[in-house]
């Protein structure tokens, strides 16, 4: 299992200087959980343990930026992100140790949060551990989005022939000590 590390990194001005500038807000997380798909020759679910990475892109300038097909905002103390489409859906709360009254622009206070997104195909779900935060000005306004990936975390099993040649080495050394013989001289 590979451990993927961030760092946190704050590129561009948090308020823009001239009027055609709009700020965006960018929030990387990773934590575990599990992807789940429905196996159609196995006729059953199944569910895996994967490393979540979830990005959530939030424009904090422009009219209607997170009302398109993402919904977006903060309240208390969690910053949250909804999708909604006909064939895709998620959320992400991001939650912080302290009350907000904007879109956080540190990972100071960043205690967690969670994550699930689904489509046809496969559902992901998981606790968010690690953030990083990414704040950019832009020319143009941005729509708001959210992306969640996974990488499935594979248990090694050995095959049957590993499995057959353990086992017989075992016993290929378990007859060679039972014949052995050890004699003992006394003076």
């Amino acid at each position: 299992m590979r451990n993927i590390h961030y760092e946190l990194a704050l590129f561009g001005a948090i308020l823009a200087s001239s009027a055609n500038a709009f700020t965006t807000i960018t929030y990387y997380a990773t934590g575990t959980g599990y992807s789940e798909y429905f196996d159609e020759y196995l006729q059953e679910f199944v569910t895996t343990p994967a490393d979540i990475y979830a990005t959530f892109f939030v424009p904090i300038d422009g009219e209607d930026a997170c009302m398109i097909q993402v919904t977006c905002g903060y309240s208390g103390n969690t910053v949250w992100g909804r999708l909604d489409t006909d064939r895709i859906g998620g959320f992400i709360n991001l939650n912080f140790n302290t009350p907000l009254n904007a879109f956080p622009i540190s990972t100071t206070g960043f205690l967690g949060g969670d994550v699930s997104y689904f489509n046809p195909d496969i559902s992901i779900y998981g606790t968010l551990t690690k953030l990083v935060i990414d704040v950019r000005t832009w020319d143009e306004e941005q729509e708001a989005d959210l992306s969640v990936s996974f990488t499935d975390r594979q248990v090694a099993v050995p095959e049957l022939s590993s499995w057959a040649m353990m086992i017989g080495g075992f016993a290929a050394i378990g007859a060679a000590m039972r014949r052995r013989r050890v004699r003992v001289a006394f003076s």
